[in-house]
């Protein structure tokens, strides 16, 4: 018999797909209700495919390296600040 550390996971409660995934419930269903990630219901329960989550966080960008610095929003959400308007980013003419 396989130990069931073997087995592969084939999908998620909403619970664990945040947990292992780092995003939050919120913005998980609103994935789900997008397509971007699939998602299975199972009497009143959500079940995340485990590679369909796998996918979509494999195709995110990769990090820059001003993302690194802590408490800059994403200059697209609408709330955030841009990294040139607080001083991090290079401007085209700046002669840097």
């Amino acid at each position: 018999m396989n130990n069931p550390s073997d087995l592969e996971i084939l999908a998620y409660t909403v619970a664990e797909a945040c947990r292992v995934s780092g995003v939050g419930k919120t913005k998980l269903y609103e994935l789900i209700q997008v397509g971007e990630i699939e998602a299975r219901k199972l009497g009143c329960r959500t079940l995340v495919s485990a590679s369909s989550l796998r996918a979509f966080l494999g195709s995110l960008p990769p990090v820059s390296k001003y993302a690194k610095v802590s408490g800059i929003r994403c200059a697209g959400n609408g709330r955030g600040q841009s990294l040139q308007s607080l001083g991090l980013g290079r401007d085209k003419d700046d002669g840097r």
